[in-house]
């Protein structure tokens, strides 16, 4: 079978590599030298084309190879290259497709400072006006067009380009000054990210959504974790006409051809004896506690002694190395999942010994059960061991900081609630807050001060600012220091400031007197303030909110939110989720604001502004939310409901927005009908309500409860 691949990329490297890890012969063609250069080792298997191509190029290669498979695994936005090679290829193309991070995200959707744009020009003409520091992370070829946008303030410009002459050439010519180039390979861990950002005092990083082999996912966690604003160029849109198929799949295509056609690993003769084919490692994923030698337990500590090979942060490895060090143990700092398991695949190949079996340790911070890397590595790992890694997986857990910080305290932490908000965005924090709202203790593991300032003043605009925060750090080790003060205290800057640095800290809030947590809406209308603003009564509301249909973490948009009853009854109701309300009113906006405050609800956001117009600046907001009421309209429900079924449009098909109306008058019920009528919804019903009490038996307005599914 005559294989060709496409591409310089990470991707394209490691398919190469297991190619040839599996006897394959294949042809790879990389469109410069340095793109041959960081190729991990020669191999008889692999021949390698140098040079960039046009359409005339990659045309007469493919004509000239007789090839029987084609592999497009260029760059995402390299689109270019891609239609030349489906227009030049007269043999199957298949385009690989990048993995990409689901859970990284839904964190930039929650991000306020994340910001995405259609094209570099785009992104360019934004950053004009901005201040500060901007780091350029989408490599040389775009570099101009950000040079041009930004002429008087060039000085501010950093770029990052693969150390290549031609790359640093494209940069010298487009007037970056040396000092200003950063040419390093990638992809790059989020702590070295983290480390760029405070040497060059960036504000703003510009990247593309490259995925995980482009190191994506480390720079948008590294901006969130930093503060700094995240400009997004998204990535292109396939060719609908290609042939797609992840990494995992393109490999077995080629390894099912290659063993149909006679090729592959049948062709090769065996190299190691049969005894040694059985080798296998042990592998132990430990978690290291808060990381003072003294709170590791015996059993994790005796692995390490025992270890071939340890892996983890440069911290963790330099406490095994002094404290616990093995008579030839090899120390790497490393943690990231993919290259985690490709330096333990290495380490089996370089130790065959043979029938033994190899132990290697891989370090993890805090608790291994607790938001850890633990859990992505070891589903990485499983995933290799389905594919013939010989291993046993073994996860032994450490001491949290969590346990430690309770015992001190000592307060049990038994029916508290723990979360993590460390790079996991502003939402998360939010979270974290409606969470005070009804729990006597609540355990954070935050980022850093500004995580615990937010949350504080997050409790403080929702009335809570008599919590006791104890703000803890650098936990069993002589360092330990605790601060202990009031919301309101921490809210205001003087107990935590940029003088701690970037110290991560472990939280205890206290809350004296919690909410009792709502099971289903019955506020009295009584409860809530009132002004001219007209308000949802409660046995409509009771109705309206049971055709929601919410869950614990549902995010839900209330437009028109007038009082703002409706969304007080849900805020209390989704302590997991968030509640957007928009009115265009300010007297509106102002009586939700004091209803949400009086009822000490954190996870709520008000907005002033016309919809759909003001949900449309802020895309990433919209993008995870699962509900909308729309309880006033302005005469625009048809623009409404369109920007809602714009939003389904993009999503997973499993991922829809449940939407609840309430109408008054005929017009705009004939309006909604017609709508309804004209769009594709599911679950559609309508309840007519008319509300008479005891001490008036006068029927009120008839209200008309639409709900339906986009």
């Amino acid at each position: 079978m005559n294989i060709l691949i496409f591409g310089g990329t990470g991707e394209a490297r490691r398919l190469s590599g297991n190619l040839i890890k599996k006897g394959i012969a294949h042809t790879l063609s990389v469109a410069t030298g340095y793109g041959e250069q960081i190729l991990k080792e020669k191999s008889p298997l692999r021949k390698v084309l140098t040079g960039r191509l046009d359409e005339k190029g990659i045309s007469e290669l493919i004509t000239s190879g007789d090839y029987d498979l084609i592999i497009d695994a260029t760059h995402p936005y390299a689109t270019e290259v891609s239609e030349n090679i489906i227009k030049a290829a007269d043999k199957r193309v298949i385009r690989l497709i990048r993995d990409e991070d689901e859970g990284v995200k839904r964190k930039i959707c929650s991000y306020e400072r994340a910001y995405c744009y259609s094209g570099a020009a785009k992104a360019a003409e934004a950053l004009k006006d901005t201040r500060g520091n901007i780091l350029i992370t989408t490599g040389s070829k775009d570099l101009r067009t950000f040079t041009e946008a930004i002429k008087s303030g060039r000085d501010r410009l950093y770029v990052r380009v693969i150390p290549g002459i031609e790359s640093i050439r494209v940069c010298e010519d487009a007037g970056i000054e040396t000092s200003h180039i950063i040419a390093m390979q990638g992809p790059f861990c989020r702590t070295l990210n983290e480390a760029l950002i405070r040497q060059f005092d960036i504000e703003h990083i510009v990247t593309k959504d490259s995925g995980r082999a482009g190191g994506f996912a480390e720079k948008a966690e590294a901006a969130m974790e930093c503060g700094i604003a995240l400009h997004i160029i998204s990535r292109p849109a396939e060719n609908p006409d290609t042939e797609k198929a992840g990494f995992q799949e393109v490999l077995d295509i080629i390894c099912a051809g290659a063993e149909k056609s006679g090729g592959g690993e049948k062709d090769i003769p065996e190299i190691l004896p049969e005894n040694e084919k059985k080798d296998r490692v042990n592998i132990s994923l430990i978690g290291m506690g808060m990381g003072s030698p003294e709170n590791i337990t015996a059993e994790a500590a005796g692995i390490i002694k025992n270890a071939g090979l340890i892996l983890g942060s440069k911290r963790l490895t330099d406490i095994c190395r002094e404290h616990f060090p093995g008579e030839s143990t090899e120390y790497v700092s490393e943690y990231r999942p993919g290259e985690t398991a490709d330096l333990i695949e290495d380490y089996m190949r370089r130790s065959v010994i043979g029938g033994t079996e190899r132990q290697v340790a891989v370090l993890f911070s805090g608790d291994s059960g607790l938001y850890s890397g633990c859990k992505s590595l070891y589903e990485a790992l499983k995933k290799r061991s389905g594919d013939g890694l010989n291993a046993d997986i073994r996860i032994y857990p450490g001491i949290s900081s969590v346990s430690y910080l309770s015992a001190r305290l000592k307060r049990p932490y038994e029916n508290a609630f723990i979360s993590s908000v460390h790079g996991r965005g502003k939402e998360s924090i939010y979270r974290a807050a409606s969470h005070v709202r009804i729990c006597h203790d609540v355990f954070l593991l935050t980022g850093g001060w500004e995580d615990i300032t937010s949350l504080a003043g997050i409790l403080s605009e929702a009335g809570m600012g008599d919590c006791i925060i104890t703000a803890a750090a650098d936990l069993s080790s002589d360092k330990e220091r605790m601060i202990r003060d009031s919301a309101e205290s921490f809210a205001s800057g003087a107990v935590l400031n940029k003088a701690y640095g970037r110290s991560l800290f472990t939280c205890h809030i206290y809350n004296p007197a919690p909410v009792k947590r709502s099971v289903a809406a019955g506020l009295k209308d009584s409860e809530f303030i009132r002004g001219r603003v007209p308000m949802t009564k409660e046995e409509v509301r009771a109705v309206t909110i049971d055709k929601l249909r919410l869950s614990s973490d549902s995010r839900v948009l209330d437009l028109g939110c007038g009082t703002g009853s409706v969304t007080v009854e849900i805020a209390g109701l989704v302590p997991d989720g968030m509640v957007y309300s928009y009115d265009i009113s300010e007297e509106a906006v102002n009586l939700t604001c004091a209803n949400v405050r009086k009822n000490k609800l954190p996870n709520v956001a008000v907005h002033k502004g016309s919809v759909p117009e003001a949900l449309r600046e802020d895309t990433f907001l919209q993008e995870g939310i699962t509900h909308a009421f729309i309880g006033g309209n302005k005469g625009k429900l048809k623009d409404i409901l369109g920007f809602l079924k714009d939003l389904c449009a993009g999503r997973e098909k499993g991922d829809k927005i449940r939407v609840v109306l309430n109408v008054i008058t005929e017009k705009t019920r004939n309006s909604l009908k017609a709508w309804i009528e004209e769009n594709e919804v599911s679950e559609y019903g309508v309840v007519k309500v008319s509300v008479s009490r005891s001490d008036d038996m006068t029927p009120g307005n008839e209200v008309y409860i639409f709900s339906f599914v986009l």
